[in-house]
């Protein structure tokens, strides 16, 4: 499994807004497909955009590629996320 950190402008560095973390599953879903988000990903982390973090960011609409090619090499399809 796979885990992501979303980050959502307007989201305080509380993490406090539940509006914005719905929008952040929803566009995951939408993004992923409800069925993927449900059974291949883990933890779901949403964070402000000014949050320092370790790791690559990526934009939202190069997700489904990257998941995919991870998805891939997590089940022995080999591959690198480019």
């Amino acid at each position: 499994m796979a885990g992501i950190s979303l980050f959502i402008p307007g989201l305080g560095k509380d993490g406090g807004d539940g509006d914005l973390k719905v929008i952040g599953y929803l566009l995951l879903d939408e993004a992923l497909g409800e069925y993927d988000v449900e059974t291949r990903l883990g933890l779901v982390e949403m964070l402000s955009p000014d949050s320092h973090t370790s790791g690559e960011r990526y934009p939202l609409t190069e997700l489904p590629r990257l998941f995919d090619q991870l998805g891939a090499r997590l089940e022995g399809g080999g591959g690198k996320p480019s």
